[in-house]
């Protein structure tokens, strides 16, 4: 088993979904992947950032908090929580959708609006979301590393090592609103699914 080190208040923690009154920590589905919490330019100066959780959309399924992304790309939403519930994802003609994975080079991709406009339903962005994750986890190789680990070895690599987390035991929590047009998910890992050497540190 991995041994867990909390993170500091500007990255996603578990403890952000207290501060959202879920009825029990116990809702997370695994561990929480500790991204920098990404703010843009005018955003940044707030330097409040679960202040802009209100625009945030909550991945649900029956009664426990995250969807599969592994599921949820294939279309696959058996037991989602309100699925048909909408939400303005598109305020121009695309958003921005940002992942800041640990150990990895800021990670982002323009998504156009569709022809039927800027709203989606809840089961609508999952499918989109999850999409783009397995993107992201594709790109995942040396090419998107900081310059500094592009020689390591993948033992090497960090403990957020992409290597370690194949698709079916990463979560989308949430979909944070973090700009006009920019997107940020809050991730989870299931360990128990996961290729963690157990002496690692998460």
């Amino acid at each position: 088993m991995p041994i867990i080190c909390l993170p500091g208040l500007d990255f996603h923690a578990f403890w952000q979904f207290w501060e959202d009154d879920l009825e029990d920590i116990a809702d997370l589905r695994g561990i929480i992947v500790p991204q920098a919490v990404y703010m843009d330019a005018i955003r940044r100066d707030a330097k409040d950032y679960t202040g802009y959780l209100n625009d945030s959309v909550y991945f649900k399924v029956n009664g426990r908090l995250g969807v599969s992304v592994a599921s949820a790309r294939l279309g696959k939403l058996d037991g989602l929580e309100d699925p048909d519930a909408k939400h303005t994802f598109f305020r121009t003609s695309q958003s921005s959708l940002r992942i800041l994975w640990p150990g990895y080079k800021k990670w982002s991709i323009q998504i156009g609006k569709p022809a039927r406009g800027s709203v989606l339903t809840t089961a609508e962005l999952a499918v989109l979301i999850a999409a783009q994750v397995t993107k992201f986890l594709g790109y995942g190789t040396k090419k998107n590393l900081p310059e500094e680990k592009q020689n390591m070895k993948k033992d090497e690599m960090g403990d957020w090592n992409l290597r370690h987390f194949p698709l079916d035991c990463i979560y989308l929590l949430r979909l944070d609103k973090r700009g006009a047009a920019s997107w940020q998910p809050v991730l989870s890992i299931d360990p128990s699914l996961a290729k963690i050497p157990a002496n690692k540190v998460l």
